[in-house]
């Protein structure tokens, strides 16, 4: 809505935080959105998804008053990043609160990462359904552990250097999403 006879912006322009070091956000500088950065808008949605399955986040937004814009992820991969999608059998097709869980041995120094199967994402919009973690280059290090709505635990292996897998519930193994 269009409140500026309350002397309150009707457009603005875009903005993004990345967590520090020290468990706070900072405002990333407007330049990180190219020559859109700077320019205010009337946004509608924003979507994440994985637009060149390079592993690594994308963004898709929506506005009023312009055609959509991509958002490439171009920052340096520091780790392997794996994509799980979780597929529910008895529960719902999408489990809304799954949680999946990623554990990898005490000698690649990586913490337990954890995801959350959350219902809708936005104001007309939805992002991918998957989970982006990461993992170390040796896969064999690391376990998945899905906690599937209303059915209990499921614990898998990742088997050899895979990226972009399915986890079904009740299902012992991970499937592999083809290149």
């Amino acid at each position: 809505d269009d409140y500026q006879h309350f002397q309150l912006p009707w457009k603005m322009r875009p903005a993004a935080w990345v967590a520090v070091a020290t468990g706070r956000f900072e405002r990333v500088a407007d330049d990180v959105f190219g020559v859109r950065g700077s320019q205010p808008a009337l946004g509608r949605t924003l979507a994440q998804l994985d637009w060149n399955r390079d592993g690594r986040c994308d963004l898709v937004a929506t506005f009023l008053d312009r055609p959509p814009a991509v958002y490439i992820n171009e920052t340096a991969s520091v780790l392997v990043p794996l994509r799980v999608r979780l597929l529910g059998q008895l529960c719902c097709r999408r489990p809304v609160g799954a949680v999946l869980t990623l554990h990898a041995n005490a000698v690649t120094g990586l913490p337990v990462q954890k995801f959350w199967a959350t219902a809708g994402d936005g104001y007309y919009c939805s992002s991918e359904f998957a989970a982006t973690v990461a993992r170390p280059a040796d896969s064999s290090a690391v376990s998945l552990t899905v906690r599937w709505p209303q059915r209990g635990e499921q614990q898998l292996t990742l088997d050899g250097d895979v990226g972009d897998v399915f986890s079904v519930e009740d299902r012992r193994e991970l499937y592999r999403v083809p290149d």
